[in-house]
């Protein structure tokens, strides 16, 4: 009997049953779609946003650690503590490996050229080919710094030549290809570097070359880190000794900044990670606003398939406790007789299709409230 009866359902009325099916995958594609974006913009704005550089650094521990005595600094005076740049290829061992972008070891020293005194020379990888296990990667800053500008080539990074900021570069009237002499010795300038920062007054050199004019082999003064996290909330601030081994699983596996600088420092044996909070927070503000505004999409994505749910329904069942009004075409083929007229819940959507009826058409009204 109910094969029967869902048989006749959809063999009458074919056309507005096929509407009602055509809106409900019209509204569960949307709904369906959107989800999927929402889901997925978090992270591909977050990589957008790592335009902006790098939002982690990494310091020597010691650096931190202040000797106070009545107010007086007791630390002795130093060039500073040094990480290991054998230690940098670990970062990718970490747990939120994947959601490192790039990292660049930065390494400044004090230097005399041409009668200037005191400027710094700095060492870093450009694109340094770096392995860790099986895995080979790309990292330096061209990747953690895009906005620095070279008019003429970036040096490579087991070469001798250099970047030479602009406005010092202007300063000694030298240009790309020319020759410059640093540290005792003549260097080509592989290019002009534009920043807006203060590489434009120092002269940028492969890591190699800065850690052999200050004598330390595999020196590293402090690291810049580029990582897709996640906005930061309440849950993110909390210190992880104080939570529970469940908590602090889950926020050890969350990508807040905190964890994936806690990930850092177990990477890199005595070193110290911390947020850049300039870079960090506002990237926190933005992709929480664009994740509100594609939940309120959601919602009124669901609210319209709500609706067209509801229509289907009230096509085959109608509102309930309504009167409605129809008449017997086998009492009376004419429509001469007089109506029926009572609460009968379930029919009365489909005498609302058929309201206002002509004469001729009593039949099909009929039907259609059977």
């Amino acid at each position: 009997m109910f094969l029967r009866l869902l048989y006749e359902s959809f063999r009458r009325q074919k056309r507005r049953k096929l509407l009602a099916g055509v809106a409900i995958m019209l509204g569960v594609g949307v709904a369906t779609a959107m989800i999927a974006v929402a889901t997925d913009i978090g992270d591909k704005i977050s990589r957008e946003l790592r335009t902006y550089g790098a939002n982690l650094i990494v310091t020597p521990q010691e650096d931190t650690l202040d000797v106070v005595n009545a107010g007086v600094n007791l630390k002795p005076p130093s060039d500073g503590a040094y990480l290991n740049e054998a230690d940098l290829p670990k970062i990718k061992g970490m747990f939120w490996r994947n959601n490192i972008v790039g990292f660049a070891p930065m390494l400044p020293v004090n230097v005399s050229l041409a009668g200037h005194k005191n400027l710094t020379l700095l060492g870093t990888y450009f694109a340094r080919q770096l392995a860790f296990g099986k895995q080979e990667f790309t990292t330096g800053v061209r990747s953690t710094h895009p906005w620095w500008k070279v008019q003429g080539s970036w040096p490579d990074d087991n070469s001798t030549d250099v970047l030479l900021g602009e406005h010092l570069a202007s300063k000694l009237n030298r240009k790309a290809g020319q020759e410059i002499e640093a540290a005792g010795q003549s260097r080509r300038i592989a290019g002009i570097l534009s920043t807006g920062g203060p590489e434009d007054d120092q002269i940028v050199v492969p890591l190699p070359l800065a850690q052999q004019i200050l004598g330390k082999p595999g020196a590293v003064r402090r690291i810049y880190v580029s990582a897709v996290t996640k906005p930061e909330d309440a849950f993110a601030r909390r210190d992880p000794r104080s939570l529970s081994p469940k908590m602090y699983d889950r926020w050890y596996c969350s990508p807040y900044a905190q964890s994936i600088a806690f990930q850092l420092q177990e990477a890199i044996p005595h070193s110290h990670a911390e947020q850049i909070r300039q870079v960090a927070q506002n990237e926190g503000t933005v992709l929480t606003r664009i994740q509100g505004l594609m939940l309120s999409c959601r919602g009124g994505v669901a609210r319209v398939d709500g609706g067209n749910r509801r229509l289907c329904r009230w096509s085959v069942t109608g509102p309930p406790d309504r009167p409605f009004h129809f008449r017997f075409p086998d009492r009376d083929p004419t429509g001469a007789s007089a109506g029926h007229s009572g609460h009968r819940g379930n029919r009365h959507l489909r005498r609302q299709r058929c309201r206002h009826p002509a004469r001729g058409k009593v039949r099909s009204c009929v039907r259609s409230a059977r």
